[in-house]
């Protein structure tokens, strides 16, 4: 059985959003080449391994203790790396293949750099795909969901409900 945790750590911090929504479209573009070029050539010493579905945890380092707005590294951090393992590490960056985002932030001065972990998703908690999906079949009602069948009842007319007048 292959090892279903894959940790690639680079040498860099992705932009913050609000620098690289700034930045000339060529910038852009060479940023993501960076990204994409780094993990391929990872995906490329691994062997190439594929994952049918996975979950990403972001671990991003930073060289000082300044105040950031995390979203922005949270929004620029996920797409760089979710457009460079499409086509590598899983096929598309779809919620069918890319199931969930973990992002955790530190601090390390000597070694700023992003951490990636991957991880199948039939690993996480114990859970795999059909539990979820019985799970969510037994709140079924009658054939109905339960938020379907509350809004079969006054909700949907409004007549229905007292002191409106129609």
């Amino acid at each position: 059985m292959r090892n279903a945790n894959i940790i690639i750590s680079m040498p860099f911090l992705p932009p913050s959003f609000n620098a690289y929504r700034r930045y000339h479209w060529r910038v852009q573009r060479k940023t993501e080449a960076i990204w994409k070029n780094y993990i391929f050539a990872k995906w490329l010493e691994l062997k190439k391994p594929t994952y049918e579905a996975v979950h990403i945890t972001l671990h991003f380092y930073f060289p000082d203790k300044r105040l950031r707005d995390m979203d922005n590294y949270m929004a620029t951090g996920s797409k760089l790396v979710g457009d460079a393992l499409k086509g590598c590490f899983i096929p598309d960056d779809s919620p069918e293949h890319l199931k969930g985002w973990g992002f955790l932030f530190g601090l390390d001065r000597q070694n700023p750099r992003t951490i990636i972990e991957l991880k199948e998703i039939n690993e996480i908690n114990g859970i795999n795909e059909t539990n979820e999906i019985n799970q969510t079949k037994e709140v079924t009602k009658n054939g109905q969901s339960q938020r379907d069948h509350i809004r079969g009842g006054a909700l949907e007319d409004p007549g229905r409900i007292q002191g409106y007048a129609r």
